[in-house]
C-alpha cells in the first residue's frame, strides 16, 4: 500500500489530505490536480511519505506543482496550446487571433497547416484595413504585453536580410502583404516553403503582426526595407498556437 499525503494551508487553516492507492500513475495525477487547488486557494506541499508534516517536501514535487503553475498562467494570459498536435488526418494545425491593442476595429484568425511535404497553407479572414496592401510578418517573441511593439524582430533563425517571400534570402518571419478589398476585408490565402509547426522554424508562440503600410521586399533605398520591408508601424497583433 503506498500512501500519498498532502498538506496545504488556505485561510489560516491546515488541511490534511490522506489517499491509500496501489497505482503510482493515479497518483501523480491527483498531484497535478492537486496542484490546480493550490493556484485557486493557496500553496501545497506534496510528499508520498507518512508523516509528511514532520519533513521538508521534496524537490521534485515542488517543481512539479511550480512548473505546472506556470505552464497554465501562460496559457490563460495567451489563450493558446503550445502542445505538439496531430489531427485525424495527422497535420499539424496553428492559429492566431489578431486584435488591436487599444481597439476592435482591426481583428482576425488566420490557420496555418502544415503538409506532408513541408509547407505550410496560410489562410483566413482579417477585416477593418482601407483598400490596399499591408506588410504581414511572424516575428521573433510572442511577447504582446506592450501591445503588439514587444516582440523583437522578424523571425530570423537563418540571419538573413528582408526580402520577398519567393526570395532564397529572406527571414522565415517574410510572409509578404495581405490585401484588403473595398469591404475592408482580406482573404487570407496562401503558402509558404520556410516556416513550419515544429522544429528550428517553428512559428508556433511567436508574434504575427499586420502593419500600416505595403512591404517593399527589401527593394527600395529606404533604411528600413532590408530590416522591416518598410512596412511601418504594427496595427494588429496576436500569439500563434497549436489548434
Amino acid at each position: 500500500m503506498r500512501h500519498l499525503q498532502i498538506m496545504c494551508f488556505s485561510q489560516m487553516q491546515f488541511k490534511y489530505f490522506k489517499i491509500n492507492n496501489h497505482n503510482t500513475k493515479q497518483n501523480d495525477v491527483i498531484i497535478i490536480i492537486l496542484a490546480i487547488y493550490v493556484r485557486l486557494r493557496g500553496p501545497c506541499e506534496v510528499s508520498r511519505e507518512p508523516k509528511f508534516w514532520r519533513e521538508q517536501v521534496k524537490m521534485k514535487y515542488v517543481l512539479l506543482i511550480a512548473s505546472f503553475v506556470v505552464v497554465t498562467s501562460a496559457h490563460d494570459d495567451h489563450e493558446h496550446d503550445h502542445s505538439h498536435t496531430e489531427h485525424n488526418d495527422g497535420l499539424l494545425r496553428a492559429i492566431v487571433k489578431l486584435q488591436e491593442p487599444l481597439g476592435d476595429k482591426v481583428h482576425g484568425k488566420v490557420t496555418f497547416t502544415e503538409q506532408p511535404d513541408g509547407k505550410v497553407h496560410i489562410e483566413g479572414v482579417i477585416v477593418g484595413m482601407p483598400p490596399g496592401q499591408y506588410g504581414f510578418h511572424i516575428y521573433e517573441k510572442g511577447d504582446i504585453t506592450e501591445g503588439c511593439s514587444s516582440n523583437g524582430g522578424h523571425f530570423n533563425p537563418e540571419n538573413k536580410e528582408h526580402g520577398h517571400p519567393n526570395d532564397e534570402n529572406r527571414h522565415a518571419g517574410d510572409l509578404g502583404n495581405v490585401v484588403f478589398d473595398e469591404n475592408h476585408v482580406s482573404k487570407v490565402d496562401f503558402w509558404d516553403n520556410v516556416i513550419k509547426l515544429s522544429g528550428s522554424h517553428s512559428i508556433i508562440g511567436r508574434a504575427i503582426v499586420l502593419h500600416s503600410m505595403a512591404d517593399d521586399y527589401g527593394q527600395t533605398e529606404h533604411p528600413d526595407s532590408k530590416k522591416t520591408g518598410n512596412a511601418g508601424h504594427h496595427v494588429a497583433c496576436g500569439v500563434i498556437g497549436y489548434l
